[in-house]
């Protein structure tokens, strides 16, 4: 083998391959193997050639590439699932570093082909080659049957595989239950706050609907009172106009007996209603006669009575007081009488104003 010459670790890797994984691995890159193309590829004869191609040309760089990555998709997945997570980031620097005395622990734990392929993905073939070239050896001595050990291989590969597969799929359900328990959970929270929510917007309005209907009661009430007064109002309405309609009737009935009453009783009424609007006056003194005849307004009575004594207590409208007709007996015996000066007389002079009215503010005799 030449110097840096790996390979035998290529080699490796396609002959831990069955024959049909083999042909899965041709098919699924649509690999080119010589001159031969996987979809002529009819019958065994025409595998059998490919696969021997397949070994004797592993070293090519997309035979390579190849490799690679149907190991990481198909064999040890789990392997890439591992260098990506931070937290075994320092186990594998360990691994770099660590010599190969110390592998047979680390492959009994990961398996064979996971630790190979740590190596081949990180482009460390010198430390793979070593790998296969003193572990695997010793593995290979414990082998009874190589073609049973392959067979076994196979199937603890698959297995392991599987039971990846298993852990993978139950991991993500335990995530998807925890991320639907947090969901669950975030949902009765806010399920809690609106209902929360709710009982007070509730509670509001019970409050305000109780000020309403208090509200609506007192509308009620005062409705109540405004159609009981309206009613009596309308009702009393009714009555002044059934008494306005009884008055016009009387009023018609009157008009039509006064257009009856004969034409003398009409200038009786008449001369009463003259005489019943004259003004009584009793005269103290004496008045010209032409003041009683042209006066037609006034019927005058002449006092001859007891000056000191009178007690004004006939109906008369007016007193007239005719300061130049008389006597100062007169004057004096009128001054003290009591009742006298309870009276708002009408001064007049014989001689002078006849028509005009004295009064005096409170005649003090």
């Amino acid at each position: 083998m030449k110097k840096n010459d790996f390979s035998n670790v290529w080699k490796y890797l396609i002959n831990y391959l069955s024959n049909d994984q083999k042909k899965e691995f041709i098919k699924e890159k649509d690999l080119k193997i010589g001159n031969m193309q996987p979809r002529l590829l009819t019958n065994e004869s025409q595998w059998k050639v490919a696969l021997k191609l397949l070994e004797k040309n592993c070293t090519q760089i997309k035979i390579k590439n190849a490799i690679s990555v149907y190991f990481g998709k198909h064999i040890v997945p789990e392997l890439l699932e591992d260098m990506e997570d931070e937290k075994k980031l320092e186990y594998f620097d360990e691994l770099m570093d660590m010599p190969i005395e110390n592998f047979k622990e680390v492959i009994e734990e990961n398996g064979y082909i996971y630790v190979l392929m740590f190596f081949v993905l990180k482009n460390n073939l010198q430390k793979a080659n070593e790998i296969i070239e003193n572990i695997q050896d010793e593995m290979v001595k414990e082998e009874v049957n190589e073609d049973i050990s392959k067979d076994l291989r196979e199937k603890l590969e698959l297995a392991k595989k599987e039971n990846y597969n298993l852990t993978k799929k139950n991991k993500n359900l335990i995530d998807k239950i925890e991320k639907q328990k947090a969901t669950l959970q975030e949902v009765e929270k806010k399920n809690k706050e609106l209902l929360d929510q709710q009982k007070e917007i509730i509670k509001e309005y019970d409050k305000e609907l109780k000020i309403l209907m208090k509200q609506i009661d007192e509308h009620k009430n005062e409705i109540l009172v405004l159609t009981t007064e309206k009613e009596n109002q309308e009702l009393n309405l009714d009555i002044k106009q059934k008494q306005v309609s009884m008055l016009e009737v009387e009023k018609k009935q009157l008009q039509e007996e006064v257009q009856r009453i004969p034409e003398h009783i009409t200038l009786e009424l008449k001369e009463s209603f003259k005489k019943a609007s004259s003004v009584n006056v009793l005269v103290f003194g004496d008045l010209p006669f032409t003041t009683t005849r042209q006066n037609e307004k006034y019927k005058f009575s002449y006092f001859d009575g007891d000056y000191s004594n009178y007690d004004f207590n006939d109906s008369y409208d007016e007193y007239w007081y005719v300061v130049d007709k008389l006597s100062v007996r007169e004057k004096r015996q009128l001054e003290k009488n009591e009742h006298a000066q309870k009276i708002d007389w009408v001064k007049k002079t014989y001689y002078g104003e006849m028509n005009k009215k004295q009064k005096s503010e409170e005649f003090a005799l």
